[in-house]
């Protein structure tokens, strides 16, 4: 029986400083939570698909084509990315405490 490795605790302010990193290189402009992506930091679809390459290797995600046009700010991106390690912890939890 192989052991699930629950995945690493990221706090919600290490989250946002590396989506904010990763937007700010991806667009060579600073940006803050409330920058729109393609309003203020002129994202086109190469650079939001570069992005969420980024943003899926840094945390471990996998974010659809569907919902990454979605995300119009660097907030909603934040949530996006906190709402997927808060469902990785919980699956985690729940497969431990089922063995």
């Amino acid at each position: 029986m192989s052991t699930l490795i629950p995945p690493r605790p990221v706090s919600h302010d290490s989250i946002v400083n590396a989506v904010i990193i990763a937007v700010s290189e991806e667009s060579g402009r600073p940006a803050t939570l409330d920058s729109d992506l393609q309003d203020d930091l002129n994202l086109d679809s190469l650079s939001y698909i570069h992005l969420a390459q980024q943003l899926e290797t840094t945390f471990d995600i996998t974010i659809s084509d569907a919902d990454l046009f979605r995300l119009s700010t660097v907030n909603q991106v934040v949530c996006y990315v906190v709402a997927w390690k808060q469902k990785q912890a919980e699956i985690a939890s729940a497969v431990a405490a089922s063995e």
